[in-house]
């Protein structure tokens, strides 16, 4: 998922109650929530090639995770150490919580039909949620919005909540100009904010302290009922395309639409064809969007196998394509195929010399 999400989820696990163990345990928790994507670094130094291999690699494995704890616990051990104080946590109080927040992160990134690999580096298997798009602006909304709702602020503080507020309703709106998202989903977005608003101004004006340990709690919750909501959804379309195409996939995977849960772009994948369909829960309508043929047994990937960039290839296509041009084999994943060649996971190597002149198999 998407760093605000990551840091929301650290945010309000502090405010559940966690911050009852000091005012270390935000910075830590928001810290930790975020730090396995600190691999992400690895694509301007060595390549999208090695992104694809690392990314959501050992940083977010259990082993990683247990490393990251401890290396956290060190530092925030360290700032005590160097600023005595009389609530000096204990190092494994530190090094739990910090446990809690590099959880969520893997909890959060599984969601998703990118996967994660959490038994790196004894096995290297994906498992995929296939539940929620990578950019959730309901993720957004449950967490935020309890967040704010729930939080005394200051006048800084206030401006900074509408700086965010206006930045992510104008990147929504910009989805739904571009047809990226359908129109229903800006239209909720502001009934929402408008929701969370006027719940932390009746709060105000009561002149009652904000519970935000409660709406914190609460929003928590939430998010676990939500989750449940878009497994069942999930589930459901993977259930109508069986239905329709009743014969054994060698694999099938689910992929929300952005914002609007209850739609999805199915794909289903079998010895020698990758069909796509598209399907809306609610409206109970399948619709094929494509049929591919994805040319696994060219002569040149198969020259190639032993390259770098055709073993991370291999390593982290779910729904693998090749495509030729005159020069180059295009070696794509359909999970990110909008069009020939343009999906931003694909990888171009050069053709082996003995087959630039033989066509690409039918």
């Amino acid at each position: 998922m998407d760093n605000l999400t990551h840091s929301f989820c650290g945010w309000i696990l502090t405010r559940a109650g966690l911050d009852r163990y000091g005012r270390w345990v935000l910075p830590t928790l928001i810290v930790a929530a975020n730090s396995p994507d600190a691999d992400i670094l690895v694509s301007p130094f060595a390549g999208k090639a090695a992104y694809l291999l690392h990314h959501r690699g050992l940083t977010h494995s259990v082993v990683g995770l247990v490393v990251q704890a401890a290396l956290i616990s060190v530092v925030v051990r360290a700032y005590y150490h160097f600023r005595p104080s009389s609530h000096r946590p204990s190092i494994l109080t530190v090094f739990a919580i910090a446990g809690i927040g590099l959880s969520s992160h893997l909890a959060l990134d599984w969601l998703n039909s990118y996967g994660v690999r959490p038994w790196l580096p004894f096995a290297t298997r994906w498992y995929y949620g296939d539940m929620a798009f990578i950019v959730d602006p309901w993720i957004w909304l449950i967490l935020g919005g309890c967040i704010y709702a729930g939080s005394e602020l200051s006048r800084t503080q206030k401006c900074l909540w509408a700086l965010l507020a206006g930045s992510s309703t104008a990147l929504i709106f910009r989805g739904a100009s571009t047809g990226y998202v359908q129109w229903i989903v800006p239209l909720l977005w502001l009934f929402g904010l408008a929701f969370f608003f006027i719940l932390r101004l009746k709060s105000v004006q009561s002149g009652t302290p904000p519970k935000y340990p409660v709406l914190a709690r609460t929003g928590l919750v939430t998010l676990g009922l939500y989750a449940l909501l878009l497994f069942g959804l999930s589930r459901s379309a993977e259930m109508r395309v069986r239905a329709l195409a009743p014969e054994s996939f060698a694999r099938l995977s689910t992929h929300p639409m952005p914002g609007v849960p209850w739609r999805f772009r199915v794909i289903t994948q079998t010895e020698l064809t990758f069909d796509t369909y598209l399907v809306d829960v609610l409206a109970g309508s399948v619709q094929q969007e494509s049929r591919l043929f994805p040319n696994l047994k060219d002569l040149a990937l198969a020259q190639s196998c032993d390259t770098y960039s055709c073993c991370a290839w291999r390593a982290f296509a779910r729904h693998p394509v090749v495509e030729r041009t005159d020069k180059a084999m295009i070696l794509g994943d359909l999970r990110y195929r909008v069009n020939p060649g343009g999906d931003w996971s694909a990888l171009q190597i050069p053709l082996p010399p003995k087959t630039a002149d033989t066509p690409a198999p039918k």
